[in-house]
């Protein structure tokens, strides 16, 4: 069953659509070839992404181990393990980044992320300093790879690009037992609406909401992703009602590929599927 992809009530009355058409967009496919930051290549929906690419894509991957063979990237930045900072991300991007002088990219998609709930009752590691590890851990896999990739963008994002970010709707409130996780996901919302000069509160503006003012910024909110790894982590669930990454992967793609099917920018669009 393909989800539908429904985006949140935001500050501008009525909801968005997803035919909402986005002001810097053309009103139809471009044919030109396209070319791709792919941060988060070797994850689940990462290798997804990569491997529903139209053709004639170039796609740059990014991830903290080395490139995963499922991985349909064309070239490779290694990233530092554990990520510890926005600092030291956003410098290895860059980094990388320098080998492809001038190259700019259509679209700057953040896939990175995982999952960890807070320590059982019980647990040795649990209390205080469990809880604690908890919050650093989902912080360096889910919220700082956000940032660093909507820094990148400012520098690398063609006129009218898109950059994509992973939420979680579980994250649009308290989320008992999973403290960090719930964290990192609100601030990657955060993230996605201060980068959208339309969607804050506030009427100053800054270098950042300067440069993503002829830019498209969208969060994507699973459920649960069907993913190996949440297979195992919660092998009790029904697996029936969560999200396939390639239905994901092709929605994104067809905002690539058709700025005018794009939400508009700071949309937070929420994934469920219809049962």
């Amino acid at each position: 069953m393909i989800p539908r992809l429904r985006p949140l009530t935001t500050t501008r009355p009525p909801p968005f659509l997803l035919t909402t058409k986005h002001p810097f967009s053309s009103s139809s496919p471009s044919n030109a070839p396209k070319t791709i930051l792919l941060i988060g290549s070797n994850g689940a929906l990462g290798q997804s992404f990569s491997q529903t690419a139209p053709p004639r894509t170039t796609i740059v991957g990014a991830d903290v181990t080395k490139p995963h063979p499922s991985s349909n990237v064309d070239n490779f930045i290694r990233l530092p393990s554990p990520t510890t900072s926005v600092t030291s991300l956003t410098a290895a991007l860059r980094e990388g980044l320098s080998r492809h002088r001038g190259q700019c990219f259509d679209a700057v998609v953040c896939t990175a992320g995982g999952w960890r709930g807070d320590p059982a009752r019980g647990e040795e590691e649990g209390g205080v300093e469990g809880y604690a590890r908890g919050v650093d851990e989902m912080l360096g896999m889910n919220l700082f790879p956000a940032v660093a990739a909507g820094l990148i963008s400012m520098e690398r994002l063609k006129l009218g690009g898109l950059f994509v970010s992973i939420g979680a709707t579980a994250a649009l409130q308290g989320t008992p037992n999973m403290l960090g996780y719930g964290l990192s996901k609100a601030g990657v919302h955060h993230v996605i609406s201060t980068l959208t000069p339309s969607q804050t509160t506030s009427s100053q503006s800054s270098s950042l909401t300067d440069a993503f003012s002829d830019l498209c910024a969208v969060g994507v909110l699973p459920n649960v992703l069907n993913t190996p790894q949440n297979r195992k982590a919660m092998p009790d669930a029904d697996w029936e009602y969560w999200t396939d990454v390639d239905d994901v992967s092709k929605e994104i793609w067809s905002w690539v590929e058709t700025p005018y099917l794009r939400p508009v920018g700071g949309s937070l669009v929420k994934v469920y599927n219809r049962k």
